[in-house]
């Protein structure tokens, strides 16, 4: 069954479009910095927030929390380990085993 309106349906659909045309205006071009670094900055800038935002809005009206690894110096220090350390979260186990 249709929810929206056709007129509605094609103001949703031009919002994304132009949404994502802002982040890739925003980000670095995937030739400059490759697939898999172009996809760590679309998680840290768009999952993340998104994915966890509401929860942690909800959290933190019960009690004080903090996320290290959702801050933007620990995101940018980060950046600086290679790629084939970070991928599979092969850092998290060779740091714990």
């Amino acid at each position: 069954p249709k929810f929206f309106k056709q007129e509605y349906l094609i103001q949703m659909y031009n919002g994304a479009i132009s949404e994502i045309r802002n982040i890739f205006n925003e980000l670095p071009e995937i030739k400059e910095i490759g697939a898999e670094a172009f996809a760590d900055l679309l998680v840290y800038k768009f999952k993340i927030p998104i994915s966890i935002g509401v929860e942690q809005s909800r959290l933190d009206q019960t009690v004080v929390s903090f996320m290290p690894f959702a801050q933007k110096r620990i995101f940018e220090l980060t950046q600086r380990i290679p790629l084939e350390k970070r991928n599979n979260s092969r850092l998290f186990y060779d740091t714990i085993s």
